[in-house]
């Protein structure tokens, strides 16, 4: 699978997101889209939530979506990448 789709996936389950730098690979891009969305640093400060709260939210996300099976394992992999970073 192309990194390229793996973007386009990606993109595809969150409305208005875009790609502001096209220097690093597309999975790069994703993992660092990732990472923003579960360090909730699209919301104003006081109503932030966990990590783990938005990694559920997230999970949930791709899981109720329309993807294909194995799109949705992959995105979940890429999120749990990002998740065991943080420790």
């Amino acid at each position: 699978m192309e990194d390229s789709y793996l973007l386009d996936i990606f993109l595809s389950l969150w409305n208005k997101r875009e790609v502001k730098d096209g220097s690093n690979s597309p999975t790069a891009t994703v993992k660092e889209m990732m990472k923003s969305e579960l360090l909730d640093e699209f919301s104003h400060p006081r109503v932030r939530k966990t990590k783990e709260e938005k990694y559920f939210l997230a999970v949930k996300r791709v899981i109720d979506s329309d993807l294909k099976t194995e799109d949705q394992i992959r995105l979940i992999r890429l999120y749990t990448d990002v998740m065991e970073s943080f420790k």
